[in-house]
């Protein structure tokens, strides 16, 4: 066990007081009543209060397409102390984005204490530091403003949460663990249909920690999860369906648009500009899909060179395998429903894959060159990300700010 000390808690207080900061205008915005909210908040679920009947519905049916009950009780919970006071409603998710991050950080120190190879490095600090840009990067501005995507943040509290119950399984084998994990996973679900690849994850871990990916132990544990990872993405196609969006393209502009949406991933994590609520697919089902796409290929073969040359890098390989599997179900080869190429929000737990990339990469600058350099550098880019953050996130204020935000970025691209 890594002890507690004062560096360790200074740094956690850090990762609360932070995004506090950065998303501290979000406790002036209100609810956008023309985007989604009208339906997916204030619905009857919600003002249905904690009655038998009212948790049956929660349970037993979908909402507009969208089964989240674990989220519709916060919703409900929420309107029964404050009623439909959207403060209150912002500050839930906030609370809960600040909750993820330190589960984020206590996840990567688990992870990374428990190898040899990280012992040239400082760990606490290459966990902070990719905590943080979990914290206050911009692209997560939309999961954490628009209280309609709250599954994501809440989702990804039980999601980090069994991943950090499995690291205890692990270092003691104790069963309770083990059923505490499966409990979170079942619970995540019970947000968002992106749970299901809770049990690639765990095998990310094990394949990270060295144990034996073949082992007959290791495939018994995992059992469970793919059963139930099974499970839920049946009931998700029998919820949501996979007759609409993206599967009325083409598998080939499919393929296209799923280049074109790594590609973005990974420049919206590095340098976010003009970041946007809505993506649209660029034209109708079964026209010719613009020249430009065409580069998208060639261009993410170039970027392959970094897991190439850091191939033996379980480090950098553990980033980017943590952010391919989680942008995994949001790059148009399957079609949940939606009618966008890309979302902020589909990004926000994968980003901290290309996080550990970025503060690994900085740490090794950091040992090499100047380190005042490196650090003002590095500090001057995480201002500016705080400082987007902060800006962006008055922008969802409500829907007319919001409508008049695109409107304004449509201007700038003419």
């Amino acid at each position: 066990m890594m002890k507690i000390n004062r560096k360790y808690c200074f740094l956690s207080v850090l990762l609360v007081v932070l995004p506090i900061l950065v998303y501290f205008p979000t406790f002036q915005n209100d609810f956008l009543f023309y985007w989604d909210d009208q339906w997916q908040v204030t619905n009857r679920f919600s003002s249905g209060d904690f009655t038998f009947e009212n948790l049956y519905l929660i349970f037993s049916q979908s909402n507009g397409g969208q089964y989240s009950p674990i989220n519709q009780l916060m919703y409900t919970a929420l309107y029964t102390f404050f009623g439909y006071n959207p403060v209150a409603f912002h500050a839930a998710s906030l609370i809960v984005h600040i909750i993820n991050t330190l589960l984020v950080y206590s996840l990567l120190i688990g992870v990374f204490d428990k190898t040899e190879e990280m012992l040239k490095i400082n760990i606490r600090i290459i966990a902070f530091m990719s905590a943080l840009l979990f914290a206050i990067h911009p692209v997560n501005v939309e999961s954490v403003a628009w209280v309609s995507a709250s599954k994501i943040p809440v989702y990804t509290l039980f999601y980090l949460a069994g991943l950090n119950a499995y690291l205890k399984y692990i270092e003691n084998e104790r069963i309770k663990w083990f059923i505490f994990t499966i409990f979170c996973f079942i619970i995540s679900f019970g947000c968002k249909e992106q749970t299901v690849t809770f049990p690639v994850s765990l095998l990310l871990i094990d394949w990270f920690l060295g144990r034996k990916l073949r082992s007959e132990k290791i495939l018994v544990e995992k059992i469970p999860f793919f059963v139930l990872s099974l499970f839920f993405g049946l009931v998700t196609v029998t919820v949501n369906g996979l007759s609409s969006g993206v599967s009325d393209y083409p598998f080939g502009q499919r393929l296209l648009f799923s280049c074109y949406a790594i590609f973005e991933y990974i420049t919206k994590t590095l340098l976010p500009i003009q970041l946007n609520y809505l993506y649209p697919f660029p034209m109708d089902a079964g026209n010719a899909i613009p020249l430009k796409f065409w580069i998208f290929p060639f261009l993410i073969l170039g970027l392959s060179f970094l897991p190439v040359i850091y191939r033996k890098n379980r480090i950098v390989m553990f980033g980017v395998l943590w952010f391919f599997i989680h942008i995994s179900l949001s790059l148009n080869i399957i079609s949940l429903g939606r009618y966008a190429m890309i979302a902020d929000r589909y990004l926000y737990i994968g980003i901290t894959g290309l996080s550990i990339i970025i503060t690994y990469i900085v740490n090794v600058l950091y040992s090499k060159y100047n380190k005042l350099i490196v650090s003002v550098l590095f500090t001057v880019y995480l201002c500016y990300l705080g400082t987007y953050t902060f800006i962006y996130t008055q922008k969802w204020q409500n829907s007319d700010t919001v409508k008049q935000y695109l409107r304004e970025l449509s201007e700038d691209k003419k």
